[in-house]
């Protein structure tokens, strides 16, 4: 009972900071611009690599991977972070909210990385990283490195703040729409799972949805070879784990 009404405190004071960041934008490019100064005193490879974790595709990868540990999750797992994708695609196109290094004065922001063409609000790398944390926590078995998964979600929003690319207020809104989203899929969306002839033919079709994003990436910078590093690995992976199962019903041991 206490560890519950602990986290409703967490999460209604996130909220109030996050509508007070976005009632006081003043605010909000005050705290900006002091955590994106005192971020740089980290190496900037450190907070491209960080933000990788946030990346979409790492998402992608890791999902798959943990949908053959728990296949009848994947249906879950699938549409909650569609759904996630979805809501923070509309909100961007929507509300069509600024970036830091469009409107700060020249100088002002130090851009670690390309700056993307879309709105800020809400940051997708904050929707992502807090989608792969609640999948986890949710879905594999309690232990002790489940309390490691927010601070993976801080991680990630503090390397957008460093990478000077997101307003505070877009990366809280971000976790907590990816934490919400991804609750609500664990638990509502499809939650007895797919049949296992539609499960298999969506994970297959996902594993040559990878490779091909692999096929595809391109090496910016030092921390793409991170996000390659991921990408191959899981499909690799896959690769094998197909080659043993197959091995498995012709009676041969891999």
């Amino acid at each position: 009972m206490r560890r519950v009404a602990l986290k409703q405190g967490v999460i209604a004071s996130l909220l109030l900071l996050l509508f007070c960041l976005i009632l006081f934008p003043d605010s909000n490019r005050t705290l900006f611009l002091f955590l994106h100064h005192q971020l740089h005193r980290f190496p900037d490879v450190f907070w491209r690599s960080v933000s990788v974790l946030g990346n979409w595709q790492t998402v992608l990868a890791l999902l798959l991977a943990l949908s053959w540990y728990r296949p009848q999750r994947l249906s879950a797992l699938l549409l909650g972070s569609g759904l996630a994708t979805g809501l923070t695609m509309l909100l961007k196109t929507g509300l069509a909210v600024p970036r830091p290094s469009w409107v700060l004065p020249t100088g002002a922001v130090q851009l670690l990385d390309v700056v993307p063409a879309s709105g800020a609000f809400p940051s997708g790398h904050a929707v992502a990283a807090a989608v792969l944390a609640t999948a986890l926590a949710t879905i594999i078995h309690p232990g002790a490195w489940q309390k490691a998964m927010p601070l993976l979600v801080v991680a990630v929003m503090l390397s957008r703040l460093a990478i000077g690319v997101h307003w505070p207020s877009d990366v809280l809104a971000g976790a907590l729409l990816g934490w919400l989203v991804m609750r609500f899929g664990c638990r509502y969306l499809w939650p007895q799972g797919w049949p296992k002839t539609v499960t298999t033919c969506v994970q297959g079709g996902l594993l040559l949805l990878l490779w091909w994003l692999y096929g595809r990436q391109a090496v910016r910078h030092d921390a793409d070879w991170l996000l390659s590093g991921i990408e191959g690995s899981v499909a690799v992976w896959g690769v094998v784990r197909l080659l043993w199962q197959q091995n498995r019903k012709q009676g041969f041991r891999f």
